[in-house]
């Protein structure tokens, strides 16, 4: 639990420290365009496995 715990602190910070760099570099369009992708590839994973009723990467039923 406590690797757990550390693991999550250095990655949040590591995270935070990213993110900042991002908005002070003006290079926030490059993160818009990564969320955008990752976003839209997630609706379409949903609505396949809507459709077939089972888990797109098991196959296991919902």
């Amino acid at each position: 639990m406590i690797a757990g715990i550390i693991t999550a602190a250095v990655v949040g910070f590591l995270a935070i420290k990213l993110l900042k760099w991002i908005v002070t570099t003006n290079k926030l369009h490059i993160f818009a365009f990564y969320t955008l992708i990752v976003g839209a590839l997630i609706v379409v994973i949903g609505i396949i496995e809507h459709i077939t009723g089972n888990n797109l990467f098991t196959g296991l039923p919902l």
